[in-house]
């Protein structure tokens, strides 16, 4: 393997190892929460009228269209469930031109957003609690560190193929950006133990990884630390099935 397909393992692994949650579409924590789920999303922007905003969930999708800056998307739910969010941009003449996405966790009663610009990348959301924890503690700095990672994984790369002698410092500034990527879940899990959300965290950690000095051993306490309630509900049991067979590979 080549010094550049190191560099580029490196921050696509980390990248993975966060979106994978997400595109399989794991359940979070449940404690028998089912039920309606309306999505009330609020765009600042009158630009975003018109445009079709989508529900990408695990067997179905939902779509809607924005009028007069809101947009409402309903599905039933059996647990709490993170899903994405694709709001689809118009531009050049072309209807649906290209797409962004955010990802919410998705529970049973109304969830609020407010997008202060027309991209949903912006979206905030402002209830319920555990839904707004989920945007502001880990999706959104997991996100913003993913694209420092990739950054510097790109700007590393360049160097090496243009033979760049000196680049120790852009290996410190992407050891950095990894090292804080997996401490935000961590520091999310130590600080709320009876927290639902904490087995999402834990899902963004995967496996681990020698650049975050995090191993499958570190996240197993991680695990134990949790509260009874967290780890014997469904996603908690799952999780440490999960766990297990990662060990005994």
């Amino acid at each position: 393997m080549s010094k550049n397909t190191q560099v580029k393992t490196t921050y696509i692994s980390i990248l993975k190892t966060f979106t994978g949650l997400f595109l399989i579409f794991s359940p979070a924590c449940s404690f028998g929460q089912s039920g309606l789920c309306t999505i009330n999303i609020h765009f600042a922007s009158k630009t975003a009228n018109g445009r079709q905003v989508d529900l990408d969930m695990k067997d179905s999708t939902r779509s809607a269209i924005v009028k007069d800056g809101t947009v409402i998307l309903r599905a039933e739910i059996t647990q709490p469930i993170t899903v994405r969010i694709t709001f689809r941009h118009a531009q050049h003449g072309q209807p649906y031109y290209w797409f962004e996405h955010t990802y919410i966790y998705l529970q049973p009663g109304e969830l609020k957003i407010e997008v202060p610009t027309d991209s949903i990348i912006t979206a905030q959301v402002k209830e319920p609690k555990l839904s707004k924890d989920f945007n502001d503690k880990l999706y959104k700095p997991v996100a913003y560190d993913n694209a420092e990672i990739e950054h510097c994984g790109h700007q590393l790369a360049s160097a090496r193929r243009n033979s760049e002698s000196d680049t120790t410092q852009l290996k410190t500034q992407l050891a950095i950006a990894i090292k804080k990527c997996f401490l935000i879940p961590q520091v999310y899990i130590r600080a709320n133990p009876d927290s639902p959300l904490s087995i999402n965290a834990l899902q963004m950690l995967g496996i681990g990884a020698k650049e975050a000095d995090l191993s499958l051993d570190d996240i197993e306490k991680l695990y134990y630390s949790l509260s009874d309630n967290v780890k014997n509900s469904v996603a908690g049991s799952q999780y440490a099935q999960w766990l297990k067979n990662q060990k005994n590979k």
